[in-house]
């Protein structure tokens, strides 16, 4: 009797630990009646144990995601407040334009062809970007992000298309301003000839 006293013990300690294993040993006991009572109150405990383990677990999982939905929320609402800023840039064109080799109402229409807002060309004024010129300057106004790179990409596209990116460059001056400046060729032919 010792020895089938302790077989039972170990099955009933692993019955313990897996839920589905419980109710085969409570049917082998009682063959007849009680299965079908045992059987259902069975599972029900057995449910909310593993149900209790998990609980605490996810409380802590649930406070770790609330610290950072709050920074979350705050970025939101900082990057709307960026969105409403007006940007200006502008693209400097004051020594080329005084040796007439450009001409700033040319390159304005060139931006205003090819800048694209939302992937599109041609919808300039529904979000709010506004081209203008001056004698020496091109002005690029925008109600909501733009990137100054961008702009940099496009003057260089309009600079190769008029053969004039062997002689200008575009140079950031400013944290809004471009500047079309030419190459410093001269200082080079300096160097060479003092050789």
């Amino acid at each position: 009797m010792v020895a089938g006293k302790k077989a039972p013990a170990p099955k009933a300690a692993k019955d313990v630990k897996g839920a589905a294993k419980t109710p085969a040993p409570a049917a082998k006991s009682a063959p007849k009646p009680t299965p079908v009572e045992v059987k259902a109150p069975a599972p029900k405990p057995a449910a909310p144990k593993p149900a209790a383990a998990p609980k605490p677990a996810a409380a802590p999982k649930a406070v770790a995601p609330k610290a950072i939905q709050k920074p979350k929320v705050q970025k939101k609402k900082t990057g709307g407040k960026k969105k409403k800023q007006v940007v200006k840039y502008v693209i400097e064109c004051k020594n080329p334009v005084e040796d007439g080799i450009l001409k700033t109402a040319a390159f304005e229409e060139f931006l205003k062809d090819r800048v694209k807002v939302n992937g599109k060309t041609g919808q300039l004024a529904q979000n709010g970007v506004s081209i203008t010129s001056t004698k020496t300057a091109v002005t690029l106004t925008s109600d909501g992000d733009f990137s100054k790179r961008y702009l940099k990409y496009l003057s260089k596209k309009y600079l190769k298309k008029n053969s004039l990116r062997d002689w200008l460059r575009v140079v950031a001056s400013s944290k809004d301003t471009y500047e079309l400046r030419y190459f410093q060729i001269n200082q080079d032919e300096e160097l060479e000839g003092d050789e």
